[in-house]
């Protein structure tokens, strides 16, 4: 493991985190000790405590007391449940934004697709981490704080429980929900909004349905 540049020191180790339970080099239930950590990345143990704290605000790791942290192990109950919540969550959040009007979100939100469309790549690491920046973006610009902050557990959750979620979201019906999104901003239509919202809900349910969880 390269020794890690002092620029950004928290944020460089949280991201290499990210990736590495993501690509299940660090697996669920694993225990995230501080001075393993600190003598891997060849830093202080002050950046590695800070990587684990946005680790623990975004979902990856559980907070089990006294400093220590361990990759979430995530059942089918609470990826079920955080589904749902995410579904009605995100619906709450076009209201929001479809009530104060296109400007405010659309242009942030057009930005996010254009990235991922113009990637060039279909069902890659890259395309669906895009794919996903989408609706990160949607939701860091609803205009409610609120939404944004209880939203930030969810990517935790789901990159421990879908890895890249190259299985979960096919590149043809991420494609057609970005338009239908876009579309929805564009003439201010909750129906196509909604559309799109439940096509996002049915990959996910469709993923957990072929899915082995464990038991606790």
């Amino acid at each position: 493991m390269p020794t890690i540049v002092r620029d950004s020191i928290s944020q460089q180790v949280y991201e290499d985190l990210v990736i590495r339970i993501r690509n299940r080099e660090i697996l669920p239930g694993t225990r995230l000790v501080v001075n393993t950590l600190r003598d891997e990345y060849n830093v202080s143990s002050t950046p590695i405590r800070d990587a684990l704290s946005l680790l623990y605000r975004y979902g990856f790791v559980e907070n089990l007391g006294n400093s220590r942290y361990a990759v979430i192990t995530v059942t089918r109950k609470l990826v079920e449940d955080l589904i749902e919540w995410n579904y009605h969550m995100t619906l709450l959040g076009i209201q929001i934004s479809l009530a104060r009007g296109k400007d405010y979100t659309y242009c942030h939100l057009k930005e996010a697709v254009d990235a991922f469309l113009s990637c060039g790549e279909e069902d890659t690491p890259l395309s669906v981490r895009l794919y996903a920046d989408v609706w990160n973006t949607f939701v860091d610009y609803t205009g409610n704080e609120c939404i944004a902050r209880m939203a930030d557990p969810l990517m935790g959750v789901f990159a421990v429980a879908f890895g890249d979620y190259t299985e979960v979201f096919p590149h043809k019906s991420s494609v057609q929900v970005c338009q239908d999104l876009l579309q929805a901003f564009e003439e201010n239509n909750m129906d196509l909004a909604i559309q799109a919202v439940e096509q996002v809900n049915e990959c996910f349910r469709g993923y957990v349905d072929r899915h082995t969880f464990p038991s606790l």
